[in-house]
């Protein structure tokens, strides 16, 4: 039987939301979430198609949508292009991991940076391509950074790209890394990319005066480059996640390969916009999405390690608390591999999961299956939700959430947003309802006749389970009941007085059992 996933409702205070700037998100294919509320709500209003990450933006004061791209194209609050953003074919989705960032123009509080990487190739249509791009392009590429800028009081208050200042090329022989910091001066911001076959990142400071004309490379780290791989030229290091802890004071990089190589956690000093202190966290294989808990003791990388074992870690933790580099290493555990609370099944800890983004509510979001977004694959409307993120282990509440995304699909990509947003938030309110089996119960208990099986809280339960009823010496009393549902109401009027086991067994084989006790009223 199919997995049929379930809601679990998120009760968040808005008062949790303390900078609004990211309340809308839009990714995939036009799916989007809301963060305006005590429960994140799914839109199904969104005009980009995509399969990597996107960038969105919102008032920083009443969190009203302002504008959102997927590196190609722009659309404003109305969910139409911008007049000036028509360069690409519509729609122009990106493989590029990170292909966007948007950053508020220092000294203004109409214009933005709309940052994009694309790739460098011979032609636009490459831009447009989904997949691995190393089967099309020459074995050595690499991609570009360039910059628009976007002004609010343009297009009759809905925002345009200025003219004058549209795909201004500022770096070459990038890999798809893209994020931002602010400046510890509270109104600048340091840009960093990772240039491509080397061990160079490159900061530029950028402030009222602009974009700095040149970066500061600094070479320090592992080297993202091509290598051979089962005989081939393998160009996969270019792809993974780069992202600042919130408060600034550390870098992860995620870079992916099909064999272990180092996961990368630099220092930075967001004063100079210096990185140091390299370490590596350990060899992983496949890395890609990445993300630090909002109190910046947690990091969380998703990857394919060990590649040759059944059970992969595919989301593990890293716990940034201890004292030195050898404990952290030791730290990384896989936080759904033998979890007893999540209601991950196990025969899905093959599949990847992507990108992993902090919400306004203290929780993370993921991306959770390698599945295209395109029309012709039906919906996939799963995403994975870290409740807890910082609480170490399972104790971080990892689980997979149905949202309704309607006609709409999730991808690969999430938001790519300045991470400062999120810096000190703590979920608060009622946390999210563990919907495992392990949360049904039989009501009433004790019982004179029919009982019906369900969960306490708002939890939705709707996956089915095969029923069996035995007695206290193993006997079955009852005929095998299959396809049950929650709320479904079983017969056991016709039993003696006494008490039965009620052996619930779930499309993962997961077994649970109740003890309901029968007696005559």
């Amino acid at each position: 039987m199919r997995l049929v996933l379930l809601f679990l409702f998120l009760c968040t205070p808005l008062a949790a939301f303390a900078q609004k700037e990211a309340a809308y998100w839009y990714f995939g294919n036009k799916a989007g979430l809301r963060f305006i509320g005590k429960v994140p709500e799914a839109l199904t209003d969104g005009s980009l198609v995509t399969e990597s990450a996107t960038a969105t933006v919102s008032d920083r004061e009443t969190g009203a949508l302002l504008f959102y791209t997927n590196g190609r194209n722009t659309w404003d609050r109305q969910h139409r292009l911008m007049p000036g953003s028509d360069t690409f074919e519509v729609p122009c989705p990106s493989a590029i991991s990170q292909p966007a960032l948007i950053m508020p123009v220092p000294g203004s509080e109409h214009r933005y940076y709309v940052f994009s990487v694309r790739f460098s190739a011979p032609a636009d249509h490459y831009n447009c391509i989904f997949g691995y791009i190393d089967e099309v392009l020459q074995p050595s590429y690499s991609c570009e950074l360039r910059y628009s800028i976007v002004d609010m009081r343009l297009n009759g208050g809905s925002g345009d790209i200025v003219a004058s200042e549209k795909d201004v090329l500022l770096q070459g022989n990038i890999t798809e890394k893209l994020t931002a910091i602010p400046h510890a001066n509270g109104s600048d911001f340091w840009l960093l990319t990772h240039e491509w076959n080397s061990d160079a990142f490159l900061v530029q400071k950028v402030s009222a005066a602009g974009v700095a004309a040149e970066p500061s490379v600094q070479r320090i780290g592992s080297a993202h480059r091509s290598r051979t791989y089962a005989g081939k030229v393998s160009n996969s290091e270019i792809r993974g996640m780069m992202k600042p802890s919130p408060d600034g004071t550390m870098l992860a990089c995620a870079v992916d390969f099909e064999e272990g190589r180092p996961f990368d956690l630099f220092d930075f000093d967001a004063s100079t916009g210096t990185l140091s202190n390299y370490r590596s966290l350990g060899d992983l294989e496949a890395q890609y999405g990445v993300s630090f808990s909002p109190d910046n003791s947690k990091l969380y990388v998703s990857c394919l390690s060990p590649r040759n074992t059944a059970y992969k870690d595919v989301i593990r933790q890293y716990d940034l608390s201890l004292q030195s580099v050898e404990a952290v290493v030791a730290s990384g555990k896989s936080i759904i591999q033998g979890n007893p609370d999540t209601n991950i099944p196990p025969r899905q800890l093959g599949t990847g999961y992507y990108d992993l983004q902090i919400g306004p509510d203290g929780r993370i979001y993921g991306t959770s299956h390698h599945v295209y977004s395109g029309p012709e694959i039906p919906g996939n409307h799963t995403m994975l939700v870290i409740g807890q993120p910082n609480a170490p282990g399972y104790s971080c509440r990892v689980n997979l959430v149905d949202f309704d995304f309607g006609d709409g699909n999730v991808a690969l990509g999430l938001p790519n947003f300045i991470q400062s947003y999120f810096n000190g938030l703590e979920p608060e309110g009622q946390e999210p309802v563990g919907c495992t089996p392990e949360a049904l119960q039989v009501y009433p208990n004790p019982t004179g006749g029919n009982v019906r099986f369900g969960t306490a809280g708002d939890c939705d339960f709707n996956q089915r389970f095969d029923l069996m009823v035995v007695n206290v010496i193993g006997q079955q009393v009852v005929p095998l009941k299959e396809g049950v549902t929650a709320g479904q109401e079983v017969d056991i009027s016709g039993l003696a007085d006494g008490l039965y086991l009620f052996c619930l067994t779930f499309p993962d084989d997961r077994v649970v059992v109740r003890k309901v006790v029968k007696v005559s009223l």
